[in-house]
């Protein structure tokens, strides 16, 4: 079930956010980058400030991965490792699709480039890549669209 984010829910993403980062996106940002993240409480305060824009997918009422949307963007989406491949990061991405439909005509999506699993789903998905870019950190990401047909 994928549900508003409430403020209790607030440690649990942040446990699962840095358990995720730490075991997958070190490979594309670097483990020092994802310490030093949690390590001066900037996962802990961007999770605080954006939980507004957090939906939750639980699972017997564990989360088990969410997605944050900003306007028409998908800032950000995570699964627990233990729940990939089982569907949930797609029912994720159609949840948020759908809720940004509902006010935008487009959808933006971003991911590390070398996230072939997610690249791959946006594309599966049906949305259409619009660029790369490097962010400040160094690392490059990938912008797809969806636009209402």
């Amino acid at each position: 079930m994928i549900v508003k984010a409430k403020t209790e829910d607030i440690s649990d993403i942040v446990m699962l956010w840095e358990r995720v980062s730490l075991k997958e996106f070190s490979n594309y940002i670097g483990k020092e980058n994802i310490e030093f993240f949690i390590q001066n409480d900037e996962l802990l305060n961007e999770i605080t400030h954006l939980h507004n824009n957090i939906y939750v997918f639980k699972l017997n009422k564990k989360i088990v991965g969410f997605v944050i949307l900003i306007d028409n963007l998908i800032e950000l989406l995570i699964v627990s490792p233990e729940d990939q491949n089982g569907l949930i990061g797609k029912k994720l991405y159609l949840f948020a699709i759908n809720k940004i439909f509902s006010k935008y005509d487009t959808v933006i999506a971003e991911c590390f480039n070398e996230n072939k699993k997610v690249n791959s789903l946006l594309q599966r998905l049906g949305f259409i890549f619009v660029k790369s870019y490097q962010e400040e950190m160094g690392f490059i990401t990938n912008q797809y669209i969806k636009t209402i047909k």
